[in-house]
């Protein structure tokens, strides 16, 4: 069941008290991905959630941390940043930056919170997959 309240109540990934927030337009959704499924989960968030916590269910969301992480292109500026701010003198490696985005990128103790402007995900501003689930069945409503 999709409890569209607790969607739109989201304020994002990570500690809702951070020293830091990244503010977006809104998060992706793969092509491939399963709305419906991923509204299902979402459902089932606390208004703010670890960032680990949240994307495992999501889209094969787990590739992105563990010993072996692949770097995700959206939060790579955001970990470049954030190791700058711990390090000024130094300029981060690729390693470090995938490193500071599967350990430290919006956990819930960390000094991050990744947020967005919508609640909505989506696979390009142009595309609005949310119609046949009944609560607005246009981007513009």
């Amino acid at each position: 069941m999709i409890d569209w309240n607790k969607i739109e109540n989201f304020i994002g990934y990570g500690n809702p008290d951070a020293e830091v927030l990244f503010l977006g337009m809104e998060e992706g959704l793969g092509q491939s991905a399963d709305l419906g499924g991923d509204l299902a989960e979402r459902s089932r968030y606390s208004q703010c959630m670890d960032l680990f916590d949240a994307q495992g269910p999501l889209d094969d969301g787990q590739r992105f941390f563990g010993p072996n992480p692949k770097s995700q292109r959206t939060w790579r500026p955001m970990c470049h940043l954030m190791l700058r701010m711990l390090a000024p003198s130094s300029r981060p490696t690729a390693e470090q930056r995938v490193r500071y985005q599967a350990d430290l990128l919006g956990r819930s103790g960390g000094a991050t919170r990744l947020a967005d402007r919508m609640s909505y995900r989506t696979t390009n501003v142009g595309e609005w997959r949310y119609a046949p689930f009944g609560r607005y069945p246009t981007r513009e409503a």
